[in-house]
């Protein structure tokens, strides 16, 4: 296919209820109006270091006098709703310099700047992080942006490289996890995040059902899950909530759904509760095509072909299950977002799922896109099975489906349902070796997608190294390209037997580690939790489940319900005792420990709680876990 890489075009991000930057510049894939003044250059070329598509390299003379680039917006933007302006830079010329700015309005000549505030970038010959602030500069309207390097800083000549230029929302939250979209990256305390993540599908069944929440959940075999998934720096797990659609939602025989058991309700507390202890974001998938497969599901997959094909009964499965749905988990942070369906393509392409209305289908995802946005601020998805059908790149691809483009844009979604809460906030296109449309870790997100202006995440990938169909691609280096092109996150692919062929859980993690061995501030943005937790163990009453260093003369005991005993024979004089509540991540006690036996009273833990309790006495280490009735 032929690159298309778009210049000069302008993109305004609209501010949909939650923190959104709004772009100014990506080189890569788009750009407003650039230009430089004086003896500072500005040269869009690709990168030379393979981090990055195209980018901009900006040339400044010595002695810098003032001169330097500035940026046209064709439409302006108001100073108030921005607390500042971000760059994203490089410099292999090590050192420190300085940027100055000003804000100007090309119509009326009117202008704002400050010379005073001096923001400084330290190369070190890695992609950084400047942010401009704006608390000195006068409000208005504004549609350009000039920078001025180095201004009066009598350096020698020197280049950089830039990336990105954002101006940054007033109410974005600096101190949350709560995942929120600047440009086509996602943040999390304020700081950019790579999902390196990995497709847990379902829980493990004996049964191979694909369902699980209301069922037989098994919070013993989550928490082994997640234990895996931190040891291996694992940050998000894609979850899907009907699965085969056997459990939930509920239906009254017609399709209309009823809502969910309260044992759905208690199932997902605590898969959201063990996410959140662990601090590993989930990425609830709801359907899949699988729920309209005839003969699969015995008589409900004719029900859920009635919830797409009657636009009256999807918006009871919106109002009787995905408005509780969000609605109970807005504050969650550990909830990166939602997927709306995996691979809904296959419901009009494929004969047993019924060749069903394209129309139809689409129209499904934009009603739940539209309900989801009115009750939570979190973003959505909808995972596509297929690059073809998710990028107008490729809409003359019609032998290989005949509604090959982007069926998820904004037009597209709104033409089956006129509504402007009808859209996705990132896309998430699964990839396949079958597939003949190239790939993410070769392909630039310009490149591959039309709407590179949003954050994409992968879905799907095979969890192997892929060496078959003309590919050649460890998976180690397919995360990595990823990042690079400009994606911001891989879900590899493995199902919880790990027998189907496309993945398992020990050909994902080399590329889960050495991704983090690369960009651990990408995986872990205010660093890899430090709190100590319980090990995960299966709890019996008051009784030890796990010890993580062997240190003959420290022990921890229970003495009654109410009463923790700590035995120290040896030095006990630079121990300190500290007692975790397992289910919030608090500490609730941290104290010396002043006597070889010492007793601790537990009555202000509370009841029925689960506490991890940590000895540490310089370089050795004791912990265990225990349940408090």
């Amino acid at each position: 296919m032929k690159r298309l890489i778009l210049y000069f075009v302008l993109l305004l991000i609209t501010i949909n209820g939650y923190s959104q930057n709004k772009i100014v510049c990506n080189f890569n894939y788009i750009s407003s109006n650039y230009n430089s003044w004086g003896n500072v250059s500005i040269n869009v070329q690709s990168s030379t270091d393979g981090s990055l598509g195209k980018t901009g390299l900006i040339s400044v003379p010595a002695n810098n006098e003032g001169d330097g680039v500035y940026f046209n917006l064709n439409n302006p933007f108001t100073k108030s709703v921005y607390s500042g302006i971000k760059l994203r830079v490089k410099s292999s010329n090590m050192g420190t310099f300085s940027f100055v700015y000003k804000l100007e309005n090309t119509l009326t000549g009117a202008s704002s700047s400050d010379w005073e505030t001096y923001p400084k970038y330290n190369a070190n010959g890695q992609w950084q992080e400047v942010i401009l602030p704006m608390d000195k500069l006068q409000d208005g309207q504004f549609n350009r942006i000039t920078l001025v390097p180095a201004a009066y800083e009598y350096k020698s000549a020197f280049s950089f490289y830039i990336d990105e230029i954002a101006l940054v929302d007033k109410n974005v939250n600096s101190s949350s996890p709560t995942i929120t979209i600047s440009g086509n990256k996602f943040y999390a305390y304020n700081k950019q995040i790579f999902f390196n993540g990995i497709n847990t599908a379902w829980q493990w069944n004996n049964d191979y059902r694909l369902d699980f929440l209301g069922r037989n959940y098994n919070q013993e075999w989550w928490q082994q899950e997640f234990t895996r998934y931190e040891q291996n720096n694992i940050n998000l797990a894609r979850i899907w909530i009907h699965g085969g659609g056997n459990t939930s939602p509920s239906l009254n025989g017609d399709g209309v759904v009823t809502g969910v058991t309260n044992q759905f309700w208690t199932d997902m507390d605590k898969l959201v509760a063990l996410s959140k202890e662990r601090q590993i974001y989930i990425m609830p998938t709801f359907w899949s095509f699988d729920m309209v497969i005839n003969n699969y599901n015995a008589t409900r997959w004719s029900q859920f072909r009635q919830i797409i094909n009657d636009e009256n009964k999807t918006k009871w499965y919106c109002e009787y299950f995905l408005v509780p749905f969000v609605k109970r988990y807005n504050n969650e942070p550990y909830i990166m977002g939602y997927d709306i369906c995996n691979e809904i393509e296959h419901m009009w392409r494929d004969g047993n799922c019924g060749n069903l209305s394209r129309n139809n289908v689409m129209r499904f995802i934009a009603i739940c896109a539209s309900y989801i946005h009115k009750h939570t601020n979190k973003p959505v998805t909808s995972g596509s099975m297929w690059i073809i059908c998710n990028s107008s790149k490729y809409s003359s691809w019609t032998w290989a489906d005949t509604y090959a483009g982007n069926n998820y844009s904004e037009t597209s979604l709104r033409a089956r349902y006129n509504d402007a809460d009808a859209y996705l906030d990132f896309y998430s296109p699964h990839w396949y070796q079958w597939q003949s449309s190239g790939a993410f870790f070769n392909t630039t997100i310009g490149e591959w997608m039309d709407d590179g202006y949003k954050p994409v995440v992968i879905g799907e990938t095979p969890g192997y190294n892929v060496n078959e169909s003309g590919w050649n691609m460890t998976l180690a280096n397919a995360y990595l390209n990823a990042y690079w092109n400009g994606y911001s996150g891989v879900c590899a692919w493995k199902s919880p037997w790990e027998n189907d062929g496309y993945g398992t859980f020990a050909g994902i993690t080399p590329a889960t580690n050495n991704f983090y061995q690369n960009y651990p501030q990408l995986v872990y943005p205010n660093g890899k939790r430090q709190t100590f937790m319980a090990t995960d163990f299966s709890i019996t009453d008051n009784q030890l489940e796990k010890e993580s260093a062997t240190v003959s003369d420290i022990d921890i005991s229970i003495v009654n319900e109410y009463t923790l005993r700590v035995s120290i024979e040896n030095n006990y004089n630079n121990a300190t005792i500290q007692i975790v509540d397992v289910s919030t991540s608090r500490i609730i006690s941290t104290q010396k420990i002043r006597n070889q036996y010492s007793e601790f009273d537990l009555h202000n833990v509370g009841n029925n709680k689960i506490i991890a309790v940590k000895i540490v006495r310089g370089g050795d280490t004791v912990s265990k876990k225990f349940y408090v009735r």
